[in-house]
C-alpha cells in the first residue's frame, strides 16, 4: 500500500480544514451522531440478538439521523462513513455480514466489538467500543476478558498522552506494547486510510 494514498482517488479532493467553523459543525454534528448510534447500539447488545440485525440497525440509524441535519443543502453528501461491524470474540475487527451468509447469533460472554462511522459531506467520524455481553455492576467482567478490556483502555490512555509533537510512531507504538504486555495480551498490528467522501 502506498503512503501517497494512491489507492483512494477521492483523496485528491481539497481537505477538509478544521479550522473553519462550518466544517468543525460538521464533525462535530458527525461525532454527535456517531456518539448517539454508539449508545443505541451498545444497548442492543443483548444475547439473542444477530450481528446482521445489528449492523443493519446501525447503518439505518446513522441514515435516520444524518437526514435530519443540514436538510437546506440538498446536494450536501452524508451518510455512513464507515458501516456499522460487530465483530465477535477472536474476529479482531469489520464483520459486517451480508444478508445471505449465515447469521450469528450473540450470547451472554460474548466480547464484541462495534465499530461505525458517519460522515457529513466529507468530515467523517468514527467510533469503536468493546463491550462484554451481560456484564454490568452486578455481574462484572472477570479474567482473561477482564485484562483484554483493560489492555485496551490503559493503551488508549497512553496513547492520548503521549500523542504530541515530537512524540514519534516509534513511542508510542513501544509505550503500548509496554503496557498491554502487564496484562499478557499483545497489540495487533492494523492500519486505516481515511480519505474525503
Amino acid at each position: 500500500m502506498a503512503d501517497d494514498h494512491s489507492e483512494c482517488s477521492s483523496c485528491e479532493e481539497k481537505e477538509q480544514n478544521p479550522s473553519d467553523s462550518s466544517i468543525m459543525n460538521k464533525y462535530k454534528t458527525a461525532g454527535e451522531i456517531a456518539t448517539s448510534v454508539m449508545k443505541e447500539l451498545s444497548s442492543n447488545c443483548i444475547s439473542g440478538s444477530t450481528v446482521t440485525e445489528l449492523c443493519t440497525l446501525g447503518d439505518h440509524l446513522i441514515l435516520s439521523q444524518v437526514g435530519k441535519v443540514f436538510s437546506k443543502n440538498k446536494k450536501l453528501k452524508k451518510g455512513i462513513g464507515f458501516p456499522t461491524c460487530i465483530s465477535l470474540n477472536n474476529v479482531i475487527c469489520h464483520m459486517s455480514p451480508l444478508k445471505s451468509e449465515p447469521e450469528t447469533i450473540i450470547s451472554d460472554g460474548d466480547v464484541v466489538k462495534i465499530d461505525l462511522g458517519v460522515h457529513i459531506d466529507g468530515c467523517m467520524a468514527c467510533l469503536a467500543t468493546t463491550l462484554i455481553v451481560g456484564a454490568d455492576k452486578t455481574n462484572p467482567t472477570t479474567g482473561r476478558r477482564a485484562d483484554v478490556i483493560m489492555a485496551g483502555y490503559m493503551a488508549s490512555e497512553i496513547i492520548l498522552k503521549l500523542f504530541r509533537p515530537k512524540n514519534t510512531n516509534h513511542i508510542i507504538t513501544q509505550a503500548i506494547t509496554d503496557v498491554v504486555s502487564e496484562f499478557q495480551c499483545k497489540p495487533v498490528e492494523g492500519r486505516h486510510v481515511l480519505c474525503p467522501i
